[in-house]
């Protein structure tokens, strides 16, 4: 999730998503190190565990659901320690949601379809792309290319998200 105010991400584009609240498995203002492979012969982090008992014990760890303004308001801040469940702090948020529609949920009640909203890639604060994203995709003018073509196929905005991180 990001903000005008923690514009922080864990990469600087992506897909701007319409959730059912009945889709959102964890919330954190860090990285939560969820194993997205839980239940399976490829799980790292949780290894014998099922995917249903790490997510239950990953929102235990966490203190259960948080709303939207309670993760803007922790992310980046030591307040964040209070729902933390990672190797290490990031600066950016973490929300875990199930894709597909119509699944049985662990706390109840059954998933929605995800609709897509937009696509957006982050700018210096001059409105220009960085040469390279860090940490990521690579080449700035593949990373615009790739989103635009996202959103025109998709028939969704692209925007342009202002970063001070970025310069």
């Amino acid at each position: 999730m990001l903000s005008n105010t923690k514009p922080a991400s864990f990469s600087n584009h992506g897909l701007i998503l319409g959730v059912p609240a009945t889709n959102i498995i964890t919330t954190s203002p860090s990285d939560q190190w969820f194993d997205n492979y839980a239940g399976t012969d490829r799980s790292i982090k949780a290894p014998g565990v099922s995917l249903s008992d790490h997510i239950i014990d990953k929102n235990l760890r966490i203190g259960g659901l948080l709303t939207p303004t309670q993760i803007i308001n922790r992310q980046g801040t030591q307040a964040a320690l209070q729902n933390f469940v990672g190797d290490a702090l990031t600066e950016y948020n973490e929300i875990i949601v199930c894709g597909i529609p119509n699944m049985v949920m662990p706390f109840g009640g059954r998933t929605g379809p995800l609709q897509l909203l937009g696509t957006f890639i982050q700018t210096r604060m001059n409105g220009t792309l960085p040469g390279f994203y860090e940490g990521s995709q690579g080449n700035f003018k593949l990373v615009e290319t790739a989103a635009m073509a996202c959103a025109r196929r998709h028939s969704v905005p692209l925007l342009y998200l202002p970063n001070p991180a970025l310069g």
